[in-house]
């Protein structure tokens, strides 16, 4: 399914939770967005955990603050903090017509947890890498609006594909050389390869996934 027939099938459902989830750079906050632009009230997981995490337990390595909230790695304290920070919010912004939550949480059991008791009723809608070209596309936009101070939004993960002497040569010429290309192809090979075992996950755990193909 496309994004603008996911779009017509939200309006269609009229849900009141919906939670929006995929890989990095798939289009979760352009469709967070749009649904927002409905009237829907919106929430950024990132924030949550920001708020929760990585201030309260003074972590200095944040992408591992996200890493433990959003992969249940631990430290369980955290994982607890976040789930009990992302409910309270959700159930304090929730009005007519609904909420949308955008996340990338990658365990079940985390979202099994959030969206529970009275927030169990929820529309889940996963964007999903399938053409390759496409999403080193995305993946390349991303790097050039941001890599100057890293905050272009890519992962930590990411940067382990990126060679100094390229990135440097890339801050001196904003050029995109053969290495760079090379990193970006790879870190989209193993994205939309967990992208895949990601999604085969959560149809185990949940029967109703609407996926949207990108």
């Amino acid at each position: 399914m496309d994004k603008d027939t996911a779009i017509k099938e939200i309006i269609k459902r009229k849900p009141k939770i919906i939670y929006v989830s995929g890989k990095t750079c798939t289009g979760k906050t352009t469709l967070a967005d749009e649904v927002a632009s409905r009237g829907y009230a919106k929430i950024e997981l990132d924030d949550i955990v920001n708020d929760s995490v990585v201030i309260p337990f003074n972590i200095s390595a944040v992408d591992e603050a996200f890493i433990t909230a959003y992969r249940d790695t631990g430290p369980a304290e955290q994982v607890a903090a976040f789930i009990a920070a992302a409910q309270n919010e959700i159930t304090k912004k929730l009005s007519p017509p609904g909420i949308v939550i955008e996340g990338a949480i990658a365990k079940s059991r985390i979202l099994k947890e959030i969206f529970s008791g009275k927030l169990s009723d929820f529309f889940f809608v996963y964007l999903h890498p399938v053409d390759l070209e496409s999403y080193k596309e995305k993946i390349r936009t991303r790097f050039v609006a941001g890599a100057a101070d890293k905050t272009s939004g890519l992962p930590k993960f990411f940067w382990n594909f990126v060679q100094n002497s390229d990135f440097e040569q890339f801050i001196k010429t904003n050029h995109l050389n053969e290495g760079l290309e090379r990193s970006i192809g790879e870190y989209a090979i193993i994205s939309m390869q967990e992208s895949k075992e990601r999604l085969r996950h959560f149809k185990e755990n949940f029967s109703n996934i609407l996926v949207i193909e990108v």
